[in-house]
């Protein structure tokens, strides 16, 4: 294959959520770099878009790297305020939030907005994206009520620019459905999960990769509301096609697994949770690093099982090794990293 076509597959398997789409990515870049200069915009363009891949699969420390060196060069080449910048800025400080370098992420989306709002006007596409990135920044820090609002605002712009069945509108509908689970409005969440659902049903199909991940937040909303039955059809039904479709290791199909598990530990299926907890956490563990924020939720919940089943020599074992990446991740007085040190006290 040409790097051209490697770029070309690599972009139509990235958009279908299918891994393979990063070694595609990787030869193409790795070929434009051997032909030509490091500066060369279509050398950027393929970096950039290796980093887009490696961020949709959950591997943002994969794609940092490539993100810092792309926004570094863009800088330079097309200075701070140029589009193309603005976007390499959005994207790192996407990757930022989910590695928990919170303070990076916030400042980032900040500094990104109000240029877009400057540059691009308050409706611009653009800076709706901006303003639902920066919401994300407000709801880890706890401010939920200024994420309600930037929330709502993109969402009512959405719909009014682009339609309420838009595919935009629809990630619009999802996130503010985030920020009532957050504040306690199920009721309203539980409405907005269902409306989703069923719009990605009809727009992409039962099998799309964003109509699943719909199915996976509508089962957490049915397991607030007490409906836990429900939540685990839903789950149960939601990993065998993650599986099916995607393959056992994709990022979507771990977190599948980490829910259903959650679903059969409150049945009293614990076998079947032991199993499925350590099994995202190997995989996790191997594919996204010891120190990311998905394999640490599954450390919590597989120490929380050894726990429950009295297995001390696993319990200290496990906390033991994951306690140094929880004081990295979250620093050593978070309540998170307190609980697994006194584990081993």
């Amino acid at each position: 294959m040409e790097p051209g076509d490697h770029y070309g597959f690599g972009s139509v398997l990235m958009e279908a959520g299918n891994i393979l789409a990063t070694a595609h990515l990787q030869r193409c870049l790795d070929t434009w770099k051997s032909l030509l200069d490091d500066n060369s915009h279509i050398t950027l363009d393929a970096m950039f878009l290796l980093s887009s891949s490696y961020q949709s699969f959950g591997r943002d420390l994969d794609a940092l790297p490539l993100q810092e060196e792309v926004l570094a060069k863009r800088r330079e080449l097309l200075g701070p305020d140029h589009l193309d910048t603005l976007v390499a800025m959005h994207d790192l400080g996407m990757s930022y939030g989910e590695i928990g370098r919170a303070k990076e992420a916030l400042s980032l989306r900040e500094e990104v907005l109000a240029k877009r709002r400057k540059l691009l006007g308050p409706d611009h596409l653009d800076t709706l994206a901006s303003m639902n990135s920066l919401a994300r920044s407000y709801q880890s820090y706890g401010r939920k009520t200024e994420a309600l609002s930037l929330r709502e605002e993109v969402l009512a712009k959405r719909r009014r620019l682009l339609g309420p069945d838009h595919l935009d509108t629809m990630v619009a509908i999802r996130d503010l459905a985030n920020s009532y689970m957050a504040i306690g409005k199920l009721d309203e969440a539980l409405l907005l999960r269902e409306e989703t659902l069923a719009k990605y049903n009809e727009a992409l199909g039962p099998d799309h990769l964003d109509t699943l991940r719909a199915m996976h937040n509508l089962a957490s909303s049915y397991e607030a509301a007490g409906r836990v039955k429900e939540a685990l059809e839903l789950q149960e039904e939601m990993l065998i096609k993650w599986r099916k479709l995607f393959g056992p290791d994709h990022p979507d199909a771990l977190h599948a697994m980490h829910g259903l598990a959650n679903y059969y530990e409150h049945f009293g299926r614990v076998k079947e949770t032991l199993a499925l907890r350590e099994e995202v956490f190997d995989k996790r563990t191997k594919l996204l690093g010891p120190e990311h924020r998905d394999t640490l939720d599954a450390a919590h919940n597989l120490l929380s099982s050894y726990q429950s089943l009295s297995m001390p020599e696993e319990l200290r074992t496990l906390a033991r090794t994951t306690l140094p990446s929880y004081e990295k991740f979250y620093g050593f007085n978070h309540g998170d990293t307190v609980w697994v040190r006194s584990l081993l006290e």
